[in-house]
């Protein structure tokens, strides 16, 4: 007696799709033996992160604190100016006049600044400026403003 097997569509689709199923399991079975055999081994020293994330957060990390250090150090090289006046008479030789010239140094901790220095006449009010780069002005220097940056520069804390 001969039997005769008779299959429907719907069968015959979910016995291919098993078979698939099947094929696809042992692909990825043998796809992930070969890289297990294929994989080489790293071995990384003792406190070295292994997390990208890890190494991520430690760089922003490290990013504030060097924003809070700078902010740190302007604030306390703004802080730490010193102003220094000194009066003189530009016309002391002639007889005229008093003390009412001045040159003003406002430095930092590191002789960076400026020097402003007024003279005063009846005839006349002048008034410079010159920048101060290591107790250097950036131009030539009168006797006065050399008096006050060695003022300022005893002064500086």
């Amino acid at each position: 007696m001969e039997q005769i097997l008779s299959l429907d569509q719907q069968e015959i689709a979910m016995i291919i799709m098993m078979l698939l199923t099947a094929l696809s399991f042992a692909l990825a079975l043998c796809a992930y033996l070969i890289a297990k055999k294929n994989r080489k081994t790293v071995t990384v020293p003792s406190g070295v992160p292994q997390d990208y994330a890890q190494i991520q957060s430690d760089i922003d990390l490290l990013i504030t604190k060097q924003k809070r250090t700078e902010e740190s150090l302007d604030s306390l090289t703004k802080k730490h100016m010193t102003s220094t006046v000194h009066r003189f008479n530009p016309f002391k030789d002639s007889g005229v006049g008093g003390n009412q010239s001045f040159s003003l140094a406002h430095v930092d901790r590191f002789g960076n600044g400026f020097v402003v220095t007024q003279l005063y006449s009846r005839d006349f009010a002048r008034v410079q400026a010159k920048e101060v780069r290591a107790w250097e002005t950036s131009g030539e220097a009168l006797p006065e403003e050399k008096t006050v940056l060695e003022q300022a520069k005893e002064n500086k804390h």
